[in-house]
């Protein structure tokens, strides 16, 4: 929503309501930011244990669910820590590669989630995810 708001362009312009809250919106306080960073960060752990869980358990359909919210929550913490708001999932991969503080072979080990590949079985894919997260943790 932020994003939109931030990044949309207005069609109906009816009064300044958007104008100020552009404004508002780029002066955030430094506590609206760290509130997002605890609670998605809880999010992503909470999906890495799930992650953790379905491979152990050989379980498809939960290792799809909690890879996909991992990977969603991975990218919301990176843009939380540049301070910026995400786009929709449509513009998720190219704004994330696009974001200027990540951590070291970001790039490699999120292509390396993403595809799919023999060699990347799903034990792979979970210590790719650990690594990942760790590294966007240790970047706060």
């Amino acid at each position: 929503m932020f994003y939109r708001i931030e990044k949309g362009k207005v069609l109906n312009k009816k009064s300044d309501w958007i104008d100020r809250t552009k404004e508002k919106l780029k002066n955030l306080p430094e506590v609206f930011w760290k509130m997002l960073h605890t609670a998605c960060q809880s999010t992503m752990e909470h999906y890495l244990l799930d992650l953790n869980a379905a491979v152990a358990r050989a379980d498809n359909f939960f290792y799809l669910v909690s890879s996909a919210g991992f990977i969603k929550n991975l990218c919301s913490m990176l843009f939380i820590l540049n301070r910026r708001f995400e786009p929709s999932g449509r513009k998720l991969f190219e704004s994330v590669l696009e974001l200027p503080r990540k951590p070291d072979n970001f790039r490699g080990r999120f292509e390396s989630f993403l595809r799919q590949a023999p060699e990347l079985t799903p034990v792979r894919k979970r210590e790719v995810a650990e690594l990942l997260a760790k590294s966007v943790i240790a970047m706060d």
